[in-house]
């Protein structure tokens, strides 16, 4: 009974702490949210993305693209883990309009890695930054 209560206390522990993952009052004030791009692009611009960060974009299949407009938001994202703790030593916070879609796409092996969730901040015309869902410490959207 006891390791079940002090079980319980960790995760709520490690909970209340990833919950507290967010941006300064100065990043959130100097954080700018140029008007993004329509829905209609973010296919063209997922593709635009895709040459400069997968491993063969032109094996990319993309599904549930988001048709509705982007929405103003920021997330965060470790950028270096403790190899001790595991734990996320340092984040950076993405600011900008986000959306949502599903790529699949061959890995350095060459295989498919099966679809992934991936959310993208769109800042102007052009995708700023794309990152699968699984790896985002924190998300708001306004």
């Amino acid at each position: 009974m006891k390791k079940l209560l002090l079980t319980a206390i960790v995760a709520g522990l490690l909970t209340a702490c990833a919950a507290a993952i967010e941006p300064s009052q100065q990043q959130l004030a100097a954080a700018t949210y140029p008007d993004p791009m329509p829905p209609s692009q973010f296919e063209k611009a997922i593709k635009e993305w895709a040459v400069d960060n997968l491993v063969d974009p032109d094996s990319m299949n993309i599904r549930s693209v988001d048709t509705t407009p982007a929405r103003k938001g920021w997330i965060a994202v470790c950028t270096k883990i403790d190899p001790s703790m595991g734990n996320c030593m340092t984040r950076m916070f993405y600011f900008g309009h986000i959306f949502n879609a599903r790529i699949n796409a061959k890995n350095q092996h060459g295989g498919y890695t099966g679809f992934k969730d991936y959310a993208f901040v769109v800042r102007g015309d052009q995708i700023s930054y794309g990152v699968e869902t699984e790896k985002i410490s924190n998300m708001k959207l306004f």
